[in-house]
């Protein structure tokens, strides 16, 4: 009798054990999410009463019901898909016990502008707000402005609609939302997407070339892959071509769009903070500073002078690298080579807690006049 007792404990302490491994994400569950190749990701997030989970750069991803490595797999699928990463290692976790936190997620907005991001979410935050912070660029189309809410559903606002001082075609955003303005798409222009300085469209000229267009376009990035430039024309069919051959000399067409794709990489470094264009990009022997924040897009006012390269040594050590990056642009300060796993950080602008730091200093001037002036 005695042992069949303790085959009883054995098998309803396995079935208990097998239960917590087996936990679905419910409404309410904290997740402890990383991503190996962005760390920006890397935190605890909560699962929004309909069952999404709200992240940085993809916005609102239905996790309920999902085991962790099924809500993992599902977010790197995502990152991908939408080309955040090339590649995308993802881990989820229930952080059991965790309290959720009490700040509400802020509203990203990505697409055609010149400052992409984060904006704080506030009681009456309307898309004009958003709009007016991240600064859409001259080929934003802002007549098809989709705006993805935290339960999934997508709305359309044509925002070329909006009267400045009223609410129309300018709704309240919600905690989470996230916004992406495409790029206007022109019968008379030529579209260059993919690893260019400027990706979008550029005015169609007589005689114009391929290599003239991406040239336009800012030039190719240093992770584009040069030699499998895509071109689809608009007048049917698409070719692959090097740009190192003639085969950039080739005329193009108004309506044409031409595509320059990531080279293949396996080494990589990491750029985030105050740039418009955070995440991975790949590594090569060679490559510097420089040409990592030429392509990242630091945003207006970012303290571009106190650039923070973090790199670990053989020993597995992190030491940090401070560099004037305004002072290498001049030609005052030599170039930084970069090595593979280098992070780059670029600090935001510190405009807001100047005005703070202002603020506190005249308050508590105030006060001791007040007590002691008089």
């Amino acid at each position: 009798m005695k042992w069949l007792t303790l085959l009883l404990v054995a098998m309803l302490w396995a079935a208990c054990g097998s239960a917590l491994a087996q936990d679905r994400i419910q409404p309410g569950t904290v997740l402890e999410i990383k991503c190996v190749e962005e760390p920006s990701l890397n935190g605890e997030y909560v699962v929004n009463d309909n069952g999404f989970v709200l992240l940085q750069f993809i916005g609102a991803v239905e996790v309920r019901g999902l085991l962790e490595s099924e809500a993992a797999r599902k977010i790197a699928d995502e990152l991908i898909r939408q080309q955040i990463l090339r590649r995308a290692t993802v881990t989820v976790r229930i952080a059991r016990g965790a309290v959720p936190p009490l700040e509400p997620p802020p509203v990203t907005i990505t697409g055609a502008v010149g400052q992409p991001g984060e904006v704080r979410w506030r009681n009456g935050l309307r898309l004009a707000d958003a709009i007016r912070q991240a600064k859409p660029s001259v080929v934003a189309d802002l007549a098809r402005v989709r705006i993805t809410h935290s339960d999934g559903t997508v709305e359309v606002v044509n925002f070329l609609n909006h009267v400045e001082g009223t609410n129309q075609a300018n709704p309240v955003l919600q905690p989470g939302d996230s916004i992406f303005i495409p790029v206007q798409m022109a019968a008379q222009d030529v579209t260059v997407l993919g690893a260019v300085v400027n990706p979008g469209v550029v005015p169609h000229k007589p005689g114009m070339t391929i290599r003239q267009a991406i040239e336009a376009a800012g030039g190719t990035r240093a992770d584009a892959d040069t030699r499998n430039v895509l071109i689809r024309f608009a007048s049917g069919g698409e070719a692959t071509l090097d740009l190192s051959t003639k085969d950039a000399d080739r005329l193009v067409e108004a309506g044409d769009h031409i595509v320059v794709p990531l080279k293949p990489a396996t080494q990589y470094i990491y750029v985030r903070g105050a740039v418009a264009r955070p995440g991975t990009m790949p590594w090569e022997p060679g490559m510097t500073l420089g040409v990592a924040l030429r392509d990242a897009a630091p945003i207006r006012d970012a303290q571009i002078q106190r650039v923070r390269i973090q790199r670990k040594d053989a020993g597995g050590k992190v030491r940090v690298i401070e560099a004037n990056y305004e002072r290498i642009l001049e030609g005052q300060n030599a170039d930084i080579p970069l090595q593979e796993g280098d992070i780059v950080e670029v600090p935001y602008p510190i405009e807001s807690r100047k005005t703070m730091d202002f603020t506190t200093i005249l308050g508590i001037g105030i006060l001791l006049w007040l007590l002691f002036g008089r």
